[in-house]
């Protein structure tokens, strides 16, 4: 399975966003969001944004599963 890191970083390339974006949007700095699509996780709060920013559950965020939607 993909990890959370690599998950990520495809959904952001998707919608051509770039670092500065989603960390914006996290209220974190740019080398924060950048550890996010490395080896960190976010706090649970950031995780829900980031699924629903992504349009996807937290499980498959997490690598739990490979269906975006429920």
């Amino acid at each position: 399975m993909e990890s959370f890191g690599t998950r990520l970083r495809q959904l952001r390339q998707e919608r051509q966003e770039i670092l500065g974006d989603v960390a914006k949007l996290l209220g974190v700095s740019i080398s924060t969001y950048a550890s996010y699509e490395g080896v960190r996780e976010p706090s649970y709060e950031r995780l829900q944004v980031l699924a629903q920013h992504y349009n996807v559950t937290t499980d498959y965020l997490l690598g739990l599963s490979k269906h975006r939607q429920p």
